[in-house]
């Protein structure tokens, strides 16, 4: 199990499709694929994200701090934006990787935007689902006390705006619940970076039931570029829509590729 050590903190990290790196036509910019607060790497792994990706790229998918199998620090103060783009860029040091393309879900979409404000050179692409660069309160995490799974939950739902299923409340608690409840940090406006986006290829994709779905509207009106709109999911399930956005997402990496490619 690979990981990334530096100081006190352990960043736990995998890598798919190396074995296609060197076939004819295979992308050398790797994908980055950064999940959703409370999700992990096996959260890429059960919506099939993983196996469309790897076939035509080298996959890497990041545990982020306070998630999966990554450190898990319990104090807010270890959580701020500037730390975790931090922890982004050293992992991709390590690996060796000047550039990629960025699929980011929910809190990994706000972290895409936080690299294009921080170091858009690094980004070739930007793929982002159910996040906005826009100010989003997580107020609702601050009545949360340690050891309170049902207080947790409650706030969860407030902040996604939508109840969640029995499943998904069992695997939520199974996330070590006070280091979440520090990492359930406002996230700050950066909306200063949108005529940066137009740099570069942009995706949004989003739930049609979800709430943040108005911003995201908003967002793709001001680049003028199509927004996704999976439907009949919220929040919490857009990342499982299946092929309506794994295809899409695929498809979208792949033209980026033949365009990038053949501009040089």
């Amino acid at each position: 199990m690979p990981f990334l050590e530096r100081q006190s903190l352990k960043l736990h990290y995998q890598v798919f499709g190396e074995r296609a790196a060197n076939l004819p036509g295979h992308d050398k910019v790797p994908v980055l694929l950064l999940h959703g607060f409370s999700g992990s790497i096996e959260q890429w792994r059960m919506a099939g994200m993983i196996e469309a990706l790897q076939v035509d790229h080298t996959v890497i998918a990041i545990d982020l701090r306070g998630h999966g199998q990554s450190s898990k620090p319990r104090s807010p103060q270890q959580y701020g934006l500037q730390q975790r783009l931090h922890d982004i860029v050293e992992m991709l040091e390590h690996l060796h990787i000047p550039r990629v393309h960025l699929v980011g879900y929910s809190m990994g979409g706000w972290l895409g935007f936080g690299m294009m404000t921080q170091v858009p050179q690094m980004i070739a692409s930007l793929c982002v689902g159910g996040s906005h660069p826009f100010h989003d309160s997580m107020a609702a995490f601050r009545q949360v006390q340690k050891d309170q799974p049902d207080t947790f939950i409650k706030a969860f739902e407030s902040f996604i705006g939508e109840p969640l299923s029995t499943p998904a409340k069992a695997m939520i608690v199974q996330n070590d619940l006070q280091a979440l409840t520090a990492a359930a940090q406002d996230r700050e406006d950066m909306s200063n970076v949108i005529p940066s986006l137009n740099s570069i290829p942009v995706m949004l994709f989003c739930g049609e039931l979800d709430q943040r779905l108005s911003a995201m509207e908003t967002l793709a009106q001001q680049l003028t570029l199509p927004l996704l709109v999976l439907p009949r999911v919220g929040h919490a399930l857009a990342p499982f829509a299946g092929p309506a956005l794994t295809s899409a997402v695929k498809a979208f990496l792949l033209n980026v590729s033949a365009t990038q490619t053949s501009s040089f």
